[in-house]
């Protein structure tokens, strides 16, 4: 920006404080989308990662385990995981276990509300996109 649009604009400081702000907004996303990504993998192949480091420890030396490797292993077993309950819930056993567990869960007091909230929003989201209810209880 020239020096007499500057001026013409409100002034150094103004144009300064533009420019963060605008900057902010650029950023803000990528934050969010990282923090959002960052608690997604905690809550999911997060969790699985600790067992990955350490059967891979115990075959291989600790020290030539690259962090990556673990990273890309825990989400290939979550995602895994997940194609085997879905291709499970789909067989009578699996509709059977997940009655079991759902009627556990709506047992406990507060627990039941939070799940209840929960799958009524996947359920709303998945209608949204045409696959139909995630109930298995029928």
């Amino acid at each position: 920006m020239s020096d007499d649009k500057i001026k013409k604009s409100g002034g150094m400081k103004e144009h300064l404080r533009k420019k963060f702000i605008h900057g902010i907004f650029i950023v803000m996303p990528l934050g969010i989308t990282y923090v959002i990504l960052s608690l997604l993998y905690k809550i999911t192949a997060g969790v699985i990662d600790p067992w990955i480091k350490y059967l891979l420890r115990s075959i291989f030396q600790p020290e030539k385990i690259p962090v990556v490797a673990t990273f890309a292993i825990s989400i290939v077993v979550f995602l895994f995981l997940i194609y085997f309950i879905g291709l499970t819930a789909g067989h009578f056993i699996g509709k059977k276990l997940i009655k079991i567990v759902e009627s556990m869960i709506l047992q406990i007091p507060i627990l039941d509300k939070i799940y209840f909230g929960a799958k009524t929003i996947v359920d709303a989201i998945n209608n949204i996109g045409g696959g139909g209810s995630t109930s298995f209880s029928a």
